[in-house]
């Protein structure tokens, strides 16, 4: 069986690419907290001596804390504060439904893509915009791409933006 090891939110490269794109770190619903003083590192895995909050910093790796296990990701460059987006604060985030040229769209979300679809004047399914997972993205990424592209095209809440 393979393990079930969830991503609960943006990790630090996630949360700087939605805040240089225009979203308001304080849309985020989580905080990333470093605390390099409380991991002893072993491998790709660790122990906390201490409590942690959701993510942690060592060696500048951060790492995922779930239970008492810390599941390495990607580097960061400080240890910090850092305002994060778990998935549904993204959804939450996107329009439920779009108006464009070709047809009125609503979201659609799957385990590997979110995209718009919509009916055409003659009432057939239009696909109108979406992104789906690459062998390097996660479904994280996915959302990000969707955001950008919401921000991008004027459909973002303006409220939600810088």
């Amino acid at each position: 069986m393979k393990p079930l090891i969830s991503q609960v939110s943006t990790n630090r490269l996630q949360s700087d690419r939605l805040i240089s794109i225009g979203l308001l770190p304080q849309t985020a619903d989580i905080t990333l907290t470093c605390c390099e003083n409380y991991i002893t590192k072993l491998g790709e895995q660790g122990h906390a001596k201490s409590s942690c909050r959701t993510y942690s910093c060592y060696d500048k790796q951060e790492y995922l804390m779930v239970g008492d296990k810390l599941y390495s990701s990607r580097c960061c460059l400080t240890c910090s504060d850092k305002s994060s987006w778990s998935l549904s604060r993204l959804i939450e985030l996107m329009p439920i439904s779009i108006e464009t040229d070709l047809a009125h769209g609503d979201l659609f979300i799957s385990h590997k893509d979110i995209a718009y679809f919509g009916f055409n004047n003659n009432e057939k399914l239009v696909y109108l915009f979406g992104y789906e997972m690459c062998d390097n993205e996660n479904i994280f990424d996915v959302a990000i791409d969707m955001i950008e592209h919401l921000i991008k095209n004027g459909y973002m809440h303006k409220e939600y933006l810088k």
